[in-house]
């Protein structure tokens, strides 16, 4: 089933400040794109998810773990 613009908007909305990933866009960039590119990005994200053809880089992470003192 394909996602809402509500859904979207609530996913770009609520996140917490993470580090960017491998594409280095931050969730503030996202936060400010203008409609018209978040329809253009609501429909890629559907196209993706209903054909299941995921990005190869999106099933890629980077993972740095920091100890945390006197462990």
């Amino acid at each position: 089933m394909p996602f809402s613009k509500r859904e979207l908007q609530e996913a770009i909305k609520n996140p917490h400040d993470t580090s960017p990933g491998p594409d280095n866009m931050h969730y503030q960039f996202l936060r400010h794109l203008p409609e018209t590119s978040l329809q253009l990005l609501l429909q890629i994200l559907n196209n993706i998810w209903t054909s299941g053809d995921f990005p190869v880089q999106w099933q890629q992470g980077i993972v740095i773990l920091i100890p945390k003192p006197d462990k």
